[in-house]
């Protein structure tokens, strides 16, 4: 039985009669001591972890908007990134399993979600109890360049690109609010550069739902529309928020790979 779900497609990359083999672990653990995101609370804070690029995700549309299908193409230096195109994208993919097991050793910690493909519209609903969503603060991480320039090249429209992409957010995790700043402290001793990324609250109960509402349980999702423009969008174009039916996914998926 394929039980880690490595199973990608990759337009454009395999030729005839190549195939490939992806590899992955299962780890086991005791009840007790699983993280559930059903015991989240209005108010509990989404902390973010910085990604340091694609992630292994998206490179098939990448590589289109691009036109990075030749070696040539890809050692074309982009001067907002300040290196090649393909040193960009292979950008080697953050591991989040130490700082996460450091933080996860001192606070409780009430969900945690990788966001890969999908982006935070597809995983951020995982850490989501029932009847709970997030406000996201669009401000609270910088965009890495290389997205915009994907972006850019396309051109990809935005909410695309947030369906895809992970644009910056790697990995959440969930923690009462009195717990914030030391979960704060305990990520950036660990080397990472966490942020508030948003709260849980109840959802509104009139329409329209204010710009970034999230709701969780396989909703509609938005992010939003006028703190995002703010977090480095090209020529601080207004954005508009698009709703994408949010995937379904267990909660509590494990982070890392």
């Amino acid at each position: 039985a394929l039980v880690g779900g490595e199973t990608a497609e990759l337009p454009g990359f395999y030729k005839p009669g190549e195939y490939d083999l992806a590899g992955f672990c299962v780890g086991i653990a005791e009840r007790r001591k699983m993280i559930d995101p059903s015991r989240g609370r209005a108010g509990d804070v989404v902390l973010g972890l910085e990604s340091t690029g694609l992630h292994s995700n998206g490179y098939s549309l990448a590589r289109r908007a691009l036109g990075a299908t030749t070696r040539k193409a890809l050692a074309r230096r982009a001067p907002e990134l300040g290196c090649t195109l393909g040193e960009a994208l292979l950008e080697p993919t953050a591991i989040y399993v130490k700082p996460l097991l450091a933080l996860a050793a001192k606070f409780d910690v009430k969900g945690m979600a990788h966001i890969t493909g999908g982006g935070l519209p597809g995983n951020l609903p995982r850490v989501f109890p029932d009847g709970l969503g997030a406000r996201i603060d669009g401000a609270s991480w910088k965009r890495p360049a290389i997205f915009d320039v994907i972006a850019d090249g396309g051109p990809v429209d935005e909410g695309e690109m947030r369906r895809v992409f992970n644009l910056g957010v790697g990995m959440v995790a969930v923690v009462a609010p009195a717990a914030a700043d030391g979960a704060l402290a305990r990520l950036r001793a660990a080397g990472e550069a966490p942020f508030v990324l948003a709260r849980h609250g109840p959802p509104p109960r009139r329409r329209p739902r204010p710009a970034g509402w999230m709701p969780g349980r396989r909703p509609a999702v938005t992010l939003p529309t006028v703190t995002l423009v703010d977090a480095g969008y090209p020529g601080g174009a207004r954005v508009r928020s698009r709703a994408v039916p949010a995937p379904r996914g267990r909660a509590g998926c494990p982070p890392g790979r």
